[in-house]
């Protein structure tokens, strides 16, 4: 029987100042999924991902947003009774809407996808996937071979095949988020997306058209030959994941790589990037 997987549950309580700061700090450390509410912010980490100093490094957060803070283990089976019980749907304008399996369907959108999240991230209520979607809509994907980088919950690679493209690769270096996205392409009578618990340095040989890789700043530093080498000439990457005060620094490092910049949205501390292969 495969294990369960067992995380670390952070709540972070007592907080003085902005939430989205503070979420937008904690996110440059290895969690995985945060909640955020009226008066707290659960996040969630994989106990074999917690590095031995988190708790210097929560201790220089601190420094800079006040908050208190305490953690416990929990079970991925808990986690997700919890996560689906607080889970809303989303709507991005009226070009799509988010919704788990116990909402009701809403026809008033342009497209609805149907998100069971589990551990994965990804679920339209970040800032990053929020943009990273939004900005799929200036971008024409009909008959386009497509690559989800950092897959999540798939609800990219979902996107990009209502918005017709021909042929998705998506993968993840955790297992869980890419059997999630199996299951959710499922959910949504996806039939063109190909999921793979593989990194980026395993996957074949091929170029896309289009990129979409919302991760974490410093995977995205660290791969900007490798996704320019993947991507067809005058091809369309985007990327999310990268806070405000990291523009120049990813700016600098893509345009080095032979990337050519777009375009660029910002929502909260957060920027959604689109580059050309120049």
């Amino acid at each position: 029987m495969k294990p369960i997987a067992i995380f670390r549950k952070y709540t972070f309580t007592h907080i003085e100042g902005d939430y989205n700061i503070l979420i937008a700090l904690l996110s440059q450390h290895p969690f995985q999924s945060f909640e955020e509410m009226d008066d707290q912010i659960i996040a969630y980490i994989d106990q074999d991902d917690i590095p031995e100093d988190m708790a210097d490094a929560i201790a220089d957060i601190q420094a800079l947003v006040a908050f208190q803070y305490e953690s416990e283990v929990v079970e991925n089976k808990n986690w997700n009774t919890e996560w689906e019980a607080n889970f809303k749907p989303i709507a991005i304008d009226d070009f799509c809407r988010i919704r788990a399996e116990f909402h009701d369907a809403d026809d008033d959108f342009d497209h609805e996808i149907v998100i069971s999240p589990k551990m994965a991230f990804g679920t339209g209520h970040h800032e990053t996937t929020y943009m990273m979607m939004k900005a799929m809509q200036s971008i024409e994907f009909r008959g386009k071979n497509v690559f989800d980088y950092g897959c999540g919950t798939g609800i990219l690679a979902i996107l990009a095949e209502k918005l017709g493209a021909q042929d998705i690769l998506a993968i993840d270096y955790d297992i869980e988020s890419a059997n999630n996205t199996t299951e959710n392409a499922l959910l949504n009578q996806c039939s063109r997306i190909t999921t793979n618990h593989a990194e980026l340095a395993n996957i074949p040989e091929v170029k896309y058209q289009v990129i979409l890789a919302n991760i974490n700043r410093h995977v995205l530093l660290e791969n900007a030959s490798e996704l320019h080498h993947h991507l067809t000439e005058d091809g369309i990457l985007l990327i999310s994941g990268v806070l405000h005060e990291d523009r120049k620094l990813v700016l600098s490092t893509y345009e080095n790589a032979g990337f050519s910049v777009k375009h660029i949205d910002q929502r909260g501390e957060w920027l959604c990037i689109r580059f050309q292969k120049s």
